[in-house]
């Protein structure tokens, strides 16, 4: 007897192992460059270049990038910057793997710190924070019906189960040329550039997604006619573009984790041969996952009239998206000024970093705590010391009502910095204002038992015959038509009709007439 079924594409977590390293290194300042009086600032990225598994383990190869702005008076021009890098090579742990799974490494810098060791040498160090996790795609059967359905008797339950449609790896680039605003003096050296993208929205449409958002891009420069003298420029871009996904649908669930970012700034002349424009590319890599919510009719039960079914039971696991919320948090914080260390004249630029401390999940739903990492980059009024920057933590906590028990559940926050914008409230303090986009998945694992496979053999000898043709029945406590027409070889609906009830409506003590209905051979 052949049972109808239904494939379910899925994916789970297989493993995932955690690594917190401290990089350090020293370096000496460039020849060409100055002493180094004061530092301002410093901005540090990650690239990871390689992930191998060996024995047990995840061997991550990557770069860390520096950057560091200060302060010379050794000739006219005061503000000077130095780059570097620290290769790094770590292991981190991961059981139960095979060489062919693909590993994905996230990471985050927790804290960069430069100082000075002398006027020409200076000591970087960065605690940073590995995550590799593998995940498995596995199929998973639901039977939904009977082949031959001539003298069986089925019943039927529904279920809602998260299909995972599709499962990729992309990169989103994003080319944009900004020119200087009129009044802004030629580029001659780029000291400092961020570049960034806010308000990213993706949306699935048929076979692909569309992308949209905003690049920002802030740029502090010297120019050729004043070359002692900085010049900061900032300014933002829509862009729309799309990604290619074949076999999307605009009804299924798209979710998009976001990768290593490498940002790229060339100064290009214009149409008059100056140094005006500026061509930026930013390559962000994505993991690509797509759902496809269903709910399904499968076979929860089934008997002969005539003969024994005998049906082969199993546990069947399968994942269920309960949850997929947008939650949209504004900050607003004002930060004192301490006068005798930062005398603002104009804000320059501001940065951000969401830094999440903790999550868990509690009676009312998944709590988070953490901070948005500020820095607010300056121009001063001492002569002397013409740039600062200013740094504050803001905190931040939100609890994501959630119903459920936690043991079944598993879920996975995106948060993102959706918008930050910085202004100065006279000498003695400013306000910060960001706006967080923190996406959840929410997904519930479930298992029950259910139908593999059925086989149809005859009744031993004289069983069915032993069952009277009509018969009185009490109904006992919890159960339910289908249960005593089985016992019966009868029907539901034979059963309704004789005694003009509903299968709703009986309760224990209710007293049936029984009719067996016998089955063709």
């Amino acid at each position: 007897m052949e049972i109808r079924k239904k494939n379910i594409h899925m994916s789970r977590q297989k493993a995932k192992g955690t690594l917190q390293v401290t990089l350090e290194d020293d370096f000496n300042v460039p020849d060409t460059k100055p002493d180094i009086e004061k530092i301002i600032t410093s901005e540090g990225t990650i690239e990871i270049t390689e992930n191998n598994l060996l024995n047990g383990k995840c061997m991550v190869k990557g770069i860390l990038s520096f950057g560091m702005i200060y302060i010379s008076h050794e000739g006219e021009q005061v503000v000077h910057n130095i780059q570097g890098k620290i290769d790094f090579d770590e292991m981190v742990n991961l059981e139960h793997l095979q060489m062919d799974d693909q590993v994905k490494v996230s990471y985050r810098i927790e804290d960069l710190n430069i100082s000075l060791i002398n006027s020409r040498k200076i000591s970087v160090k960065s605690l940073i924070y590995l995550e590799c996790s593998v995940s498995e795609l596995y199929d998973t059967e639901i039977a939904t019906d009977i082949e031959e359905t001539d003298s069986i008797a089925c019943r039927y339950g529904n279920m809602s189960v998260t299909e995972l449609a599709i499962d990729k790896k992309d990169i989103l680039r994003i080319k944009e040329s900004f020119h200087l605003s009129t009044g802004k003096p030629n580029i001659f050296e780029v000291l400092y550039y961020n570049l960034r993208l806010q308000g990213l929205e993706m949306r699935l449409q048929e076979d692909q997604i569309s992308v949209r958002g905003e690049i920002l891009l802030f740029v502090m420069y010297r120019s050729a006619e004043e070359r002692e003298q900085l010049t900061c420029f900032e300014a933002e871009q829509p862009f729309h573009t799309s990604i290619a996904c074949n076999g999307c649908t605009e009804d299924m669930i798209l979710q998009v984790e976001l990768g290593n970012v490498s940002r790229d700034l060339q100064i290009k002349p214009d149409e008059d041969g100056e140094e005006r424009t500026m061509e930026t590319e930013l390559s962000c890599n994505l993991d690509i996952k797509v759902y496809k919510q269903e709910e399904l009719r499968y076979l929860e039960d089934a008997y002969s009239l005539g003969k024994d079914l005998q049906l082969d039971m199993n546990q069947v696991k399968y994942r269920n998206l309960v949850s997929k919320n947008a939650v949209q948090k504004r900050l607003t914080q004002q930060i004192p000024i301490d006068g005798t260390k930062h005398r603002i004249l104009q804000i320059c630029h501001s940065r951000g970093q969401i830094q999440i401390e903790e999550q868990e999940w509690k009676e009312d739903g998944i709590y988070i705590e953490g901070s948005v990492e500020a820095s607010v980059l300056y121009i001063g009024e001492d002569d002397q010391l013409p740039m600062g920057e200013l740094k504050a933590s803001i905190p931040f906590s939100h609890t994501i009502e959630m119903e459920g028990n936690s043991a079944n559940m598993e879920y996975l926050l995106l948060p993102q910095l959706e918008q930050m914008a910085t202004m100065l409230l006279g000498r003695d303090s400013l306000e910060v204002k960001a706006n967080l986009g923190i996406e959840v998945f929410v997904f519930e694992n479930r298992e029950n038992n259910m139908i593999q496979e059925a086989k149809i053999v005859d009744l031993p000898s004289g069983k069915l015959e032993e069952i009277p043709s009509l018969v009185g029945y009490q109904v006992q406590q919890g159960e339910s038509l289908w249960d005593i027409a089985k016992q019966f070889h009868t029907t539901i609906e034979e059963i309704e009709n004789l005694n003009q009830v509903e299968e709703s409506k009986i309760k224990k003590g209710d007293k049936l007439l029984l009719l067996k209905k016998v089955g063709a051979n």
